[in-house]
């Protein structure tokens, strides 16, 4: 590699993935561009994964697998971040796919803007049988919506496995939070917002799998419950004061319980709704209905703007017949 040519470390923590893992590996190695190396951390699993990605190490030199005890995708990243050798870092799950032109897009945009320290893209989501089902379209696309957005102490919302960042930052500032189940990319970013700016390309660069059997409803309200810490970590930080996570708990523990009731019904509105869209999916149009019915009673307003939004977005998917043909022949 030309000494002016970054290079670009993936990391790709995996945990019985075999159903999938083939495919995010193969996505990567696709990739038109051609300076990284990907590093797969296979975080205790009890299936395939290791073996599978054991083969494609044994026989790509651009591919390493390193295996440790079970410690949850936070620590696996991290030993991914420990272990990449290049200065930009970019994020990938395991079940998920890389559209072939993601890296080159991103660094080019990182060579472009060197203030940017966080670049994301929009993304296809896409169900276990790898048809297209939404857009997950977040994120600041401009500088001046990132500096409205750290004034106001709103979290980004860069997803995670479309994530490309500066190695030397995350782990200046300690990299992902291991005391974190779930939204501890969200944390991390605001750890890293004061030394540089965030972006997302307003282009499609990932496909991003929906599992229904990994969605719960108490997943679900942990990942808000991560959100409003990060907005009031951010808010105290602003203030000049600092903000734990147990903190934040307490404080949320003093929450009247009438409060605390329509917090829930919201979470579990929002989980049928993500519901509803899998098992409509799947063909299973009775199961969806009752999942939607379930929405709106626990939290119409929400269902109600998604549902427009989601028509909205599937009659643009169907008229990108490109999308669909990627699919069916690439999986």
């Amino acid at each position: 590699m030309k000494n002016d040519t970054p290079g670009i470390s993936v990391i790709m923590p995996a945990y019985n993935a075999e159903r999938f893992i083939t495919q995010a590996i193969d996505s990567i190695l696709a990739q038109t561009y051609p300076h990284f190396e990907l590093i797969i951390i296979d975080d205790g699993s009890s299936d395939n994964t290791a073996t599978i990605a054991s083969q494609y190490a044994d026989r790509d030199p651009r591919v390493t697998l390193i295996q440790q005890a079970r410690g949850g995708v936070s620590r696996a990243s991290n030993t991914g971040l420990h272990a990449a050798r290049w200065d930009w870092v970019a994020r990938m799950d395991a079940d998920d796919v890389a559209l072939p032109q993601r890296l080159e897009m991103q660094i080019s945009a990182a060579l472009h803007d060197p203030g940017v320290i966080v670049w994301g893209s929009h993304a296809y989501q896409i169900n276990i049988s790898n048809k297209v089902i939404g857009l997950m379209e977040h994120g600041p696309t401009s500088d001046d919506e990132y500096e409205a957005m750290r004034a106001s102490g709103e979290p980004f919302f860069i997803l995670n496995p479309t994530s490309l960042f500066r190695r030397d930052i995350a782990l200046q500032v300690g990299g992902y939070n291991t005391a974190l189940v779930a939204a501890a990319d969200e944390e991390l970013w605001s750890r890293m917002a004061p030394h540089g700016s965030m972006r997302v390309i307003p282009h499609k660069l990932l496909y991003y799998r929906i599992h229904s059997d990994s969605m719960t409803s108490n997943h679900m309200m942990y990942q808000q419950q991560v959100h409003a810490f990060v907005q009031a970590r951010n808010l105290a930080w602003m203030a000049g004061d600092d903000l734990s996570f147990p903190e934040f708990q307490a404080q949320q523990r003093q929450i009247p319980w009438p409060r605390q009731v329509l917090l829930r019904a919201q979470t579990q509105g929002a989980f049928h709704y993500r519901q509803a869209g899998l098992l409509l999916s799947a063909g299973r149009r009775g199961a969806a209905i009752g999942a939607l019915a379930l929405a709106l009673l626990f939290h119409p307003r929400f269902t109600i703007s998604r549902t427009w939004m989601r028509l909205l977005n599937q009659r643009r998917l169907s008229q990108e017949d490109a999308t669909e043909r990627y699919i069916s022949r690439k999986m």
